[in-house]
């Protein structure tokens, strides 16, 4: 085996063994616990489950579908009338929710919309000493993807971003449906977009304006150019993606996680690929060069997203974009307790950057640094507390089976004018969100236990098929040391679900001796 195949070949052991853990621990969690937040002081309560039930149901569903599967055969055109029908749904029932709350932003969306609101007015009162995008200047790609909507939609701009992330969500649901069709067939492909569909926070975030869904929408849209390009090698693809990727960013930092992930596959895909660049008379890159072409874009791509922006606000504003609080200060929230669960949000930000004054960054950094270091010196001499710790902040993030969603939408309802019907279904102890909770509750337990199925029953060695998970994984391990939230964290759940649902499939069809011998 030539060494360039025997990395990959590590890399991707890693890339399995790491997820393999991964999953198995949140299903573990996820069957004990499920955790839900209070809308009133956003505290996390960490609620028991009957896991002996929910495997017995697990099993029973599985047992169910294989029955189902031998004795029910629906003809593509009835596929295609269920998938009309339910994306008819989603988009009735959604333009719905957005036209009768009309929810406007508050806390972090509201300061970047109105700063926005107030940038089209050349006022720059918000990047100057104290103003909140000079506090936090990585928020500037939000506001400026979001000035279109508002100078052209004026006081109804919110209503607009609203119903675009609907149509944003769509498109994703459509594009990580084409990749898993891509990579294991049409059947994943119909079966994952039915899963996407049935994940029901998604629909709450419509109306959320933050950078998670729309950031996740161009991520993928990266991601599907990616693959193209992998396949056909067109320029136009190289450069789509890259765009879209600068743009997934700009929404959001988290989504650089995307990127390093596309460029960890890109690195095995290349490993695999030297010594195979086949011969072709077409004037585009073949093999391994098209992956390090990817690569370097993707590279720029990053760079373009964190560095371009602060400069360009700078010559906008004049202000000064390089201050602000340092990222090390998510950090120290991210390892210290909080009235909300371990590693939420707990103000450290905040007095990080007045311990600096605004100004001296170097004393920001050192306070942060000192909040790690107490921290890890208690993980350090109590071990328990330390088990403690980080257990209930994984479950807290992972098995949240609403990930904020209702959380996010009752906090908006400032004036308290929703109809009872809206409130019996987004209010803790309405009969509708008891329900809404258990449906969401039991799809996050088979969404867990058919990612597992995935990587017990499926033996594919190409890298491609790791992009998504290593995007999840790269998540996972990030949100241990970072700032804890749900919302944050719901971009990369949704990366399992085409796994899930293929595990799913994968779990109905085989044989008798083999799944008896996997769950064992």
């Amino acid at each position: 085996m030539k060494l360039s195949e025997r990395l990959s070949k590590i890399g991707n052991g890693i890339i399995y063994g790491l997820s393999f853990a991964a999953i198995v621990y949140v299903l573990i969690v996820s069957l004990f616990n499920t955790c839900v937040m209070t809308y009133t002081d956003e505290h996390i309560y960490y609620l028991k489950n009957p896991a002996i039930v929910i495997v017995a149901g697990l099993f029973v569903l599985l047992w169910m579908l294989r029955i189902g599967y031998r004795k029910v055969h629906l003809s593509v055109r009835v596929q295609k009338v269920i998938l009309v029908m339910l994306t008819a749904i989603y988009l009735i029932a959604v333009t719905v929710m957005i036209l009768q709350t009309r929810l406007y932003p508050e806390h972090d969306p509201r300061s970047v919309y109105e700063a926005a609101e107030q940038f089209l007015q050349r006022n720059y009162a918000a990047w100057q000493q104290d103003g909140y995008l000079y506090m936090f200047p990585y928020q500037n790609g939000l506001l400026l993807l979001e000035l279109p909507f508002i100078a052209l939609f004026g006081a109804q701009a919110y209503l607009a971003l609203q119903l675009y992330h609907m149509v944003l969500w769509l498109l994703t649901m459509c594009g990580l449906a084409y990749l898993a069709a891509q990579l294991w067939g049409n059947a994943a492909g119909k079966l994952t977009y039915v899963g996407l569909l049935l994940f029901l926070p998604m629909w709450g975030y419509t109306t959320y304006l933050y950078g998670n869904l729309p950031g996740l929408a161009f991520a993928i849209g990266s991601f599907v150019c990616a693959h193209r390009f992998w396949q056909q090698g067109k320029v136009r693809q190289l450069v789509g993606g890259s765009v879209l990727m600068v743009i997934s960013i700009m929404y959001k930092s988290h989504f650089a996680i995307f990127a390093i992930a596309l460029i960890c596959i890109g690195i095995l895909k290349g490993l695999e690929q030297v010594g195979k660049e086949k011969e072709s008379r077409e004037p585009r890159a073949e093999g391994w060069q098209r992956t390090l072409l990817l690569i370097g874009v993707t590279v720029i791509a990053m760079f373009v997203a964190t560095k371009g922006i602060p400069l360009l606000m700078h010559e906008i504003t004049g202000a000064d974009t390089a201050h602000g609080v340092p990222l090390i200060s998510n950090v120290a929230v991210g390892v210290n307790e909080s009235n909300i669960a371990p590693g939420w949000y707990n103000k450290l930000v905040v007095l990080a950057y007045e311990a600096g004054a605004g100004t001296d960054l170097a004393a920001m950094r050192a306070y942060s640094w000192g909040k790690i270091h107490q921290s890890l010196q208690l993980f350090r001499d109590v071990p328990s507390y330390c088990v403690a710790f980080f257990g209930r902040k994984i479950a807290s993030i992972w098995s949240q089976p609403a990930f904020e969603c209702f959380t996010t939408l009752t906090k908006r309802n400032m004036d308290g004018t929703l109809s009872y019907a809206w409130k019996d279904l987004l209010y803790n102890g309405g009969i509708g969100n008891t329900v809404l909770l258990l449906f969401m509750d039991v799809m996050q337990s088979i969404t867990y236990f058919g990612a597992l199925m995935y990587l017990l029953l499926f033996r594919g060695k190409e890298s491609e098929k790791k992009l998504m998970m290593l995007t999840f994984l790269g998540g996972f391990l990030f949100h241990i040391i970072w700032e804890g939230k749900a919302q944050y964290t719901i971009m990369f759940y949704v990366m399992l679900l085409p796994y899930a649902a293929y595990g799913w499939y994968l779990a109905v069809q085989a044989e008798r001796k083999q799944l008896k011998k996997i769950l064992a």
